[in-house]
């Protein structure tokens, strides 16, 4: 008797800290697998850069990143959805998981590759949305870069209503990226020169008194 009450007493006082392990499982297998790979307790030094959006995000560009942020000691987590849409950013659960999840101390969003026709003004309300989700968070909008024959309208909603989100217009970089044979995503090597461009206006915009990854303030004209 002596012993089961023992066991009994232990596995009581046991019980919260089993359940805050069964919590945490539950959080991460709750994320799709890109992200599960990265385990909670592999934190950097400098914080952590999630970029999510989709199948552009990984059309040569996180594997640029990636390199990048893991020489700066910061984890970089990437989170492309292929055929995935604004209002599914903005109004679906996916955007907390990763926040509360991971804390990121950058955001980056590749999203609208899939609307490029649809009519001027119609995301605006998404993208002002899936902006406020972000609690705050230093955050970078780096637009499609739009191949022969993609409309412009959705890229102009992004560009007007990303604030307080920094905008990185990839139309500088667009006409010189090499192309996978579908003509519209860039293959590795265009992903690289995409992801050298946005590097060095990083680069020219951070501003470390406000944190690792904090960003200096938009300049006149960047949200117009």
């Amino acid at each position: 008797m002596r012993v089961g009450r023992t066991i009994g007493v232990t596995l009581r006082s046991s019980l919260p800290a089993i359940a805050a392990v069964a919590i945490s499982a539950y959080v991460i297998a709750a994320l799709p697998r890109v992200v599960r790979a990265e385990a909670p307790t592999a934190a950097r030094k400098n914080g952590t850069v999630l970029h999510v959006g989709d199948s552009f995000v990984d059309a040569g560009l996180s594997a640029f990143l990636r390199t990048k942020f893991n020489a700066e000691d910061t984890k970089y987590l990437n989170v492309g959805k292929p055929k995935s849409y604004l209002y599914e950013w903005a109004t679906g659960a996916d955007i907390d998981r990763y926040y509360y999840g991971y804390r990121p101390s950058l955001i980056l969003i590749t999203l609208g590759a899939n609307e490029t026709h649809a009519p001027a003004g119609s995301r605006k309300t998404a993208v002002r949305q899936l902006v406020r989700r972000l609690n705050g968070t230093p955050c970078i909008w780096i637009s499609t870069p739009l191949w022969d024959g993609a409309g412009t309208a959705v890229s102009e909603d992004i560009r007007t209503e990303s604030a307080p989100c920094r905008h990185f217009d990839s139309s500088t970089v667009a006409p010189r990226l090499t192309r996978m044979r579908d003509k519209i995503h860039p293959d590795k090597e265009g992903g690289r020169i995409w992801g050298e461009a946005f590097w060095e206006w990083l680069e020219a915009n951070r501003d470390k008194s406000r944190g690792y990854w904090g960003l200096k303030d938009a300049p006149t004209g960047e949200h117009e």
